[in-house]
């Protein structure tokens, strides 16, 4: 039979098949196979073929099944290789996203509505601290003014609006990312509906509403004491209680009265809308400061007006007050809300406190001179035990140096001890070495051998007393600079001691005659 041998027999199979397909080949009916397997072939390819004729092959023996066999595989196989190829489907492109088509009879509120969605999706990479591509969607102001690709949202143009293209998916870049770190995820076609709604809308901003805030009082049984404070004259002293404030008599040991604010509707007997945190005397005790929640209030310790007897709590614009007054005017008893009474002229100005008991009235200038005299005695107090602190760290010091002396006299001799031991070992080991390059007989060197490893055995007790005595001599230096340390502060507090006492000794050479009333 006459066979067509391939040019260049490089070519696979499967490009064979291919080029079959295009022409390129000989038509499928150039090749046969008869009944015995023997191919034979009718014509030759036509010109421009893949395989021309390089040579003729003539044989009169039919061909073995065996060859007949492997060839049709060869065929088959290269065939199913190709169709394989052919049947291959490309990854579909990612697909647009539906957008739900809404039917509300009320607007869209962008507040309301819109921004949840732009939360989740869109404001992890558009907000005030992180603004890419300069793209800012926190408000519908934001959305018109737009980023590095102009405006986001086209009022009453939702299918002209880039946000909503982006978003779904139809241009690209597409929004939110794929496999983004902030994980933002794709919006749902309502949430798309909502935004394509909101924009045909006219992308209206949403309504400023006012909310009003219900203050609550404080339980009644929620009374905690947070705040205390006393007034310099020691007749007086506040506490906060829950929201309300107390006074009391410090020296009784009583409750004189409460302090309200007739301005809270909530509570009118509280002095505040919420706990009282902190309270504070002015230096004269009559004024009074409280904070709670977001304010400060101040209170006024004043006497009621002049007229008439006064029945009960007084509605003043501070301290509760009750008063006397003469028959002829002149002057006036009122009684604070410490409950001792004070005296004061016509006009209301304070003149003596009439303290119950054996205690005297005393004017102005004797409760100055009192406060001076007291922080004199303070201050000498509190120098002579400056005074006693500076001389007990003085003494510490001492003792400290004189440890620290005794301890390096001690590591010194330790480490003498150690330095010639070291010296010793050193000794032994050359006269060892010298006696082995001179090849001394053997029981010599035995000899310096054994001298060697007890003058290395004489070292080690030695050193370990003298790391002992180290740590002693560290531990003492330590304790010698923080004796230093401490004297030192004592001496700073001693002179500041020294300067308050000057000072008092002034105020109390300054502070009125001392005239009984």
């Amino acid at each position: 039979m006459d066979l067509y041998l391939p040019v260049e027999p490089s070519v696979s199979p499967r490009a064979l098949v291919a080029a079959e397909r295009r022409g390129i080949l000989a038509h499928s009916g150039s090749c046969g196979l008869h009944s015995f397997g023997a191919p034979h072939l009718s014509e030759a390819p036509p010109a421009g073929a893949l395989f021309q004729p390089s040579m003729a092959v003539s044989t009169g023996t039919p061909m073995h099944p065996i060859s007949l066999l492997c060839t049709a595989l060869f065929f088959a196989c290269a065939c199913l290789g190709l169709r394989a190829q052919d049947t291959a489907v490309p990854a579909p492109a990612s697909p647009v996203i539906a957008i739900e088509r809404l039917t509300r009879i009320e607007p869209v509120d962008f507040d309301r509505d819109l921004l949840p969605v732009l939360q989740v999706s869109c404001l992890p990479c558009h907000n005030k601290t992180t603004t890419k591509a300069d793209l800012l969607l926190e408000t519908p102001a934001d959305l018109l003014r737009g980023g590095e690709s102009g405006a986001a949202v086209v009022p009453g143009k939702s299918a002209e609006s880039l946000l909503l293209k982006l978003s779904t998916h139809e241009a690209k870049p597409r929004m939110p990312p794929k496999d983004n770190k902030a994980n933002a995820v794709n919006l749902t076609p309502r949430e798309l509906g909502l935004l394509a709604l909101w924009i045909d809308q006219g992308c209206k901003a949403s309504e400023r509403r006012v909310t009003q805030i219900h203050w609550e009082s404080p339980a009644e049984h929620v009374q905690p004491v947070y705040a205390v404070a006393m007034a310099a004259d020691g007749h007086v002293a506040a506490a906060g209680r829950g929201n309300r404030l107390v006074l009391i008599d410090p020296q009784e040991g009583v409750v004189r009265g409460w302090l309200s604010d007739a301005g809270l509707s909530t509570n009118p007997a509280a002095a505040h809308r919420d706990l009282v945190n902190s309270v504070a005397f002015s230096p004269d005790g009559t004024w009074l400061a409280s904070g709670g929640y977001r304010e400060i209030k101040l209170w006024k310790r004043s006497v009621a007006p002049v007229g008439a007897w006064a029945d009960g709590i007084l509605p003043t614009n501070g301290f509760p007050a009750q008063a006397l007054v003469a028959p002829a005017g002149g002057r006036q008893v009122s009684l604070a809300t410490n409950g001792v009474p004070e005296l004061a002229d016509d006009s209301g100005k304070f003149i003596v406190a009439l303290h119950a008991g054996p205690r005297l009235p005393e004017s102005d200038a004797v409760r100055t001179q009192r406060l001076a005299q007291a922080d004199l005695d303070a201050q000498r107090a509190r120098l002579e035990s400056g005074e006693k602190e500076l001389a007990a760290q003085s003494e510490r010091v001492r003792k400290a140096a004189e440890a620290n002396e005794v301890a390096r006299k001690a590591h010194d001799e330790k480490a003498a001890l150690e330095q010639r031991a070291r010296m010793a070992a050193s000794i032994a080991e050359a006269v060892l070495a010298r006696g082995e390059r001179a090849g001394s007989p053997t029981n010599e060197l035995k000899v310096l051998h054994e001298r060697v490893e007890a003058a290395r055995k004489a070292v080690e007790p030695l050193a370990a007393e003298a790391l002992k005595t180290r740590t002693r001599l560290d531990t003492a230096g330590e304790e010698s600079r923080l004796a230093q340390w401490s004297r030192h502060r004592a001496a700073v507090s001693v002179m500041i001691a020294r300067r308050s006492l000057d000072d008092a000794r002034g105020s109390m050479a300054r502070s009125p005659a001392t005239n009984p009333v």
